[in-house]
């Protein structure tokens, strides 16, 4: 999947993405179908090494945004819009006629990429160099979301609307750990949610 806006040239021969922008400049991308092949070449590794059968895996490159527009130099029915996605399914139903697992085995497989799926962890505040001064403590409220809530009688109440909320603070927990990853001392979340007994 692609999220990309604007005209959108893809060339079969060479194998270059490029997308031309309102000002006529170019941006060249990397080529989709080498990294759609690179994941289906790991899905395969991986259900080889869990003793699962491997069923014939074909890739897509889609572009899901409203706004792209695809001009392909060649034949490459694999390269769409989101739009297009039930259609070519139905044309890969008719290649791949066979069932390839029971209903078991789908819920094995399905265990299996549960089990080894491991979240990506990224430092947001590190990565785009954003200085911790600029992040602003507090609980935001989870109702009207423009002001920062107060800790009441084991409570969150936002002083702008008066809406109550006794788990807002595990949102704000989960934008901390967005940017500053998954830990967090006990100190370090009542300084964050600015939490004072009251």
């Amino acid at each position: 999947m692609k999220n990309t806006a604007g005209l959108i040239k893809y060339n079969t021969d060479t194998g270059v993405l490029k997308r031309i922008n309102r000002d006529r400049t170019i941006k060249r991308y990397d080529d989709p179908f080498i990294q759609a092949r690179i994941q289906r070449y790991k899905l395969k590794k991986l259900l080889q090494t869990s003793n699962l059968t491997v069923p014939p895996i074909h890739t897509l490159v889609v572009f899901s945004h409203n706004d792209a527009v695809l001009e392909i130099e060649g034949h490459q029915p694999d390269l769409i819009i989101s739009q297009r996605i039930p259609w070519r399914i139905s044309e890969l139903e008719q290649k791949y006629p066979t069932t390839q697992y029971s209903s078991d085995e789908l819920i094995k497989i399905g265990n299996v990429l549960k089990n080894k799926h491991k979240p990506r962890e990224v430092n947001l505040i590190e990565k785009n160099n954003i200085k911790r001064t600029h992040i602003r403590n507090g609980v935001w409220c989870t109702h009207c979301k423009k002001t920062m809530m107060k800790r009441i009688n084991r409570n969150w109440q936002c002083p702008s609307c008066q809406h109550k909320d006794p788990k807002a603070h595990l949102k704000a927990l989960e934008e901390y750990k967005l940017m500053f990853g998954n830990k967090i001392t006990n100190n370090e979340a009542r300084i964050f949610c600015k939490y004072q007994k009251t």
